[in-house]
């Protein structure tokens, strides 16, 4: 487009045009320079045009700027590719990496892209996967193309194993071998689900596309699911358990499958006996499982089921019973009014029904009263959560009985620590005994 304003380019003898990928160019904001392009190019050329769906507007460029346009459509629109099974995890929103960690950890030699709906959520994910000791890398729009071709160029190699990636960013990535395909964000159009599945499960072999999904997104699987035309299979998280029996039934079949040299072991059989001729035969065992095993067994020997429990029927009205005080890192510097903390706490717990007492507001920090059966939970969600760029950290206060402050049935109760603007009331009380 700058060649043309410029004068520099003319397109005027044009004889092929072809345009690639025009979906996602005008995702990307090129909708008034692929305008100007095809309104200026001669327009008896030949125009090819190619995309991995067919939006409305790229069906109008079709109309606009070819003549007679004929569509081709290589399989039926959106199904999914039939050597790929689905599968959908549904998790709460402060499990979902714990969750991918999980989905990670039980299949040995995982190679999958990873796709999350924005850049920051890439940058996050892959960061702490790195962090935990994952071979992960990160593709993304604010990568210049240098650093594109690197981490692509890796990848392919399988070194990393795992890549975090925006749906615009993994255009372009051709890998014939990938076994996963992990949507840690369920993508906006149904379109870009069955383009991101379709990146497994090629040239005949099988492949797996897992979803994970928040508690309240369980009613776009069967958008999806019409759109594919098949069903997707509802999977549960593993447990600790689950992944310890997979990695070690792995590590005894690789044992068994390995092939052994035998002229290059031969020399040094002897010294191993030697070595090991102390240990009767269940100690060799146990030892050598945990050369190998003993980062599973610590990390998942006792972890927690995160499978959500979804209840049957109306939830209960919670009585009346001890608080404990949270206290956050931002105050009224921040912008945080009582509506905000409770949002917080509802995205970061993924639940509406804690039940909120007092909260305080002073300059550079909150104080929230919150279900001290809940206490835990709130506390563990909240800290690590993002609240306009900020961490917010939490600290443990006192617990409290119910007050007159509490309000009935548990209701919040709101304070700041500067006078109000008029009257001498000193408190506000919420509209409802449950935050929404």
């Amino acid at each position: 487009k700058d060649l043309l304003d410029k004068g520099i380019a003319d397109l005027s003898a044009l004889r092929f045009l072809v345009l690639d990928e025009a979906d996602q160019m005008l995702d990307m904001g090129f909708k008034d320079e692929l305008d100007a392009i095809l309104a200026t190019a001669n327009p008896a050329r030949r125009t090819l045009l190619f995309s991995a769906t067919m939006q409305p507007e790229v069906a109008r460029i079709a109309a606009t700027y070819m003549n007679n346009p004929h569509e081709i459509v290589a399989g039926r629109r959106n199904q999914g590719v039939g050597t790929v099974t689905h599968y959908f995890y549904r998790v709460h929103a402060h499990d979902k990496y714990e969750a991918l960690k999980r989905l990670i950890d039980v299949k040995s030699g995982m190679y999958a892209i990873i796709f999350c709906r924005t850049r920051e959520g890439v940058k996050e994910v892959a960061a702490r996967l790195s962090r935990d000791g994952y071979t992960a890398d990160a593709l993304h729009g604010e990568l210049a193309q240098a650093q594109r071709d690197s981490v692509m160029g890796r990848f392919r190699e399988g070194n990393p194993s795992l890549l975090v990636a925006t749906d615009v960013a993994a255009r372009g990535l051709d890998v014939d071998n990938l076994t996963h395909v992990i949507h840690y964000d369920l993508p906006d159009e149904v379109s870009a689900y069955t383009h991101r599945s379709g990146r497994t499960g090629r040239a005949g072999r099988s492949g797996a596309s897992l979803a994970l999904v928040h508690m309240r997104e369980g009613h776009r699987i069967a958008h999806i699911e019409r759109a594919i035309g098949r069903k997707m299979e509802e999977a549960r998280i593993p447990r600790g358990h689950d992944i310890c029996e997979a990695r070690l039934m792995d590590l005894l079949s690789r044992v068994k499958d390995v092939v052994v040299n035998e002229e290059a072991v031969g020399p040094y059989l002897q010294a191993v006996r030697d070595s090991l001729a102390s240990l009767d035969r269940d100690e060799l065992l146990q030892r050598f499982i945990s050369v190998e095993f003993n980062r599973f067994l610590e990390q998942y020997g006792s972890a927690e089921d995160i499978n959500p429990t979804v209840s049957k029927g109306p939830p209960e009205r919670r009585a009346t019973g001890p608080m404990v005080c949270l206290r956050l890192n931002v105050g009224r510097r921040h912008s945080v009014l009582p509506p905000q903390i409770i949002g917080m706490i509802n995205k970061s717990t993924d639940s509406g029904d804690i039940r909120i007492g007092r909260i305080d507001i002073d300059a550079n920090s909150s104080d929230v009263h919150v279900d001290a059966a809940m206490a835990k939970r709130v506390e563990q969600a909240l800290n690590g959560y993002s609240y306009q760029g900020i961490t917010i950290r939490v600290e443990r206060g006192a617990d409290q009985r119910p007050s007159k402050g509490a309000g009935r049935d548990g209701r919040p109760s709101f304070r700041q620590d500067r006078p109000p603007a008029r009257g001498p009331k000193k408190g506000y009380k919420g509209k409802s005994g449950r935050n929404k």
